[in-house]
């Protein structure tokens, strides 16, 4: 020991540093850590059944592609929710596929969301958008935009 140990006091020993990880652990955190989407994870489920439905060659390549897939699952899995947005994606390809018509991302599938509430069932609230704001929301919830005052006010 020093003198200055001494007067300051024992030097703290710092944590050993982990062990190294093998070839095999590092590849397979590698493998992991790229996914095939880098976005948010409650539209992922939505991008998984759409590739699925149209196949791998409908995966986009480019980081371009990708963010304009992600773009347009955005407003359906806001629209109708996370969990029911993939399943309404495979049933509008299958809509598509049967008329004819051509998909091009997810943003063509989008207009048959009225039809999908509509078969869906469920409340009224779900099936007709509020004539107000035109966003779906139980009748005792306020409009977007709306404050307390106006609020049920015809």
């Amino acid at each position: 020991m020093t003198d200055l140990d001494d007067f300051l006091g024992p030097r703290e020993l710092h944590d050993p540093l982990p062990p190294r990880r093998t070839p095999g652990e590092i590849l397979a955190a590698g493998l992991q850590a790229t996914g095939r989407w880098r976005c948010e994870d409650r539209i992922k489920g939505t991008l998984d059944a759409f590739i699925e439905a149209l196949g791998d060659d409908w995966m986009p390549r480019s980081d371009v592609g990708r963010r304009s897939m992600y773009a347009s699952a955005r407003p359906i899995v806001d629209e109708i929710g996370e969990a029911q947005a993939p399943g309404f994606v495979r049933w509008a390809v299958g809509v598509m596929r049967r008329k004819g018509l051509d998909v091009k991302d997810l943003r063509s599938l989008a207009f048959l969301l009225p039809t999908w509430r509509k078969d869906q069932g469920g409340p009224e609230w779900m099936r007709t958008a509020c004539p107000d704001c035109h966003t779906y929301h139980p009748a005792d919830e306020m409009c977007r935009g709306e404050d307390e005052e106006t609020h049920g006010e015809a």
